[in-house]
């Protein structure tokens, strides 16, 4: 069965929540994650001087992804095609991959704890979502490509110009 480009985008983005609600979570600082991600990425995980834990980019990163996932649930409700929102999730998807390689090939130089498990679930996160979008891509230039059969006044009109009457 085959999905058409307005179909695959809607699942593309449900796909994307999901990645969007993990990276939420494992950010979040309600869920005690934020030292173990942290201390596995180039960027760390710090306390201020009276110890209290610092992880202010992983709390924008909590809020961005929250914030986001409200706007993908909008667009789900009031579009049936949100294939606009797939060239910019490309390029952010793209430019988040090529951070999470740098601070990958980073990480090491920089005393990261091996493997720098941030930057590996990042990198094949945005990965599969570069992925999906792909999908998405070949469906639009497919679509693009192959000739209407549900315009009625585009075949009255062919079919009229065949006989010579227009």
């Amino acid at each position: 069965m085959s999905s058409t480009p307005a179909q695959y985008s809607r699942h593309a983005l449900l796909a994307i929540i999901v990645g969007f609600g993990i990276s939420a979570i494992a950010q979040a600082p309600f869920f005690s994650l934020q030292a173990w991600v942290g201390k596995r990425s180039n960027w760390g995980f710090h306390f201020d001087n009276g110890m209290e834990a610092d992880a202010g980019w992983q709390n924008e990163i909590a809020i961005w992804n929250v914030a986001t996932i409200a706007m993908f649930i909008c667009a789900l409700r009031a579009f049936d095609d949100v294939g606009f929102a797939i060239p910019g999730l490309t390029l952010m998807s793209t430019l988040f991959f090529i951070n999470h390689i740098d601070g990958l090939c980073r990480a090491h130089a920089n005393g990261v704890p091996k493997p720098a498990y941030t930057h590996w679930l990042g990198a094949i996160g945005n990965g599969i979502a570069l992925l999906i979008y792909s999908g998405w891509w070949v469906l639009s230039w497919r679509a693009a490509r192959r000739p209407r059969t549900d315009d009625k006044g585009v075949q009255a009109i062919a079919h009229m110009a065949i006989e010579g009457r227009v």
